[in-house]
């Protein structure tokens, strides 16, 4: 079973949705995550692509094994860089 340290590696190809935010804007945003940077998501949706910001909300993550949550500050930073942080 993949746990939410797993998870930090990467979002992306994942079905996720926005469950809390500290912009109303952001909250309800769902889709399939298409694109990481180091400080943003952007997700496509039914109404086009949106770009977020990772600070400031929490995710609800699809995995195989069902789904899990995880603050979008714990994704913050390159992909790449938290996948050699984890190995250390």
């Amino acid at each position: 079973m993949r746990t939410k340290n797993q998870l930090t590696s990467g979002v992306l190809g994942r079905k996720a949705e926005i469950v809390s935010s500290g912009h109303s804007l952001y909250l309800g945003i769902s889709g399939v995550v298409v694109e990481e940077t180091q400080n943003t998501l952007t997700f496509r949706t039914v109404d086009g692509t949106k770009q977020v910001p990772k600070k400031g909300i929490r995710l609800r993550v699809e995995l195989d094994e069902g789904k899990t949550e995880i603050e979008g500050a714990e994704l913050q930073g390159r992909p790449a860089d938290r996948i050699k942080q984890r190995k250390i």
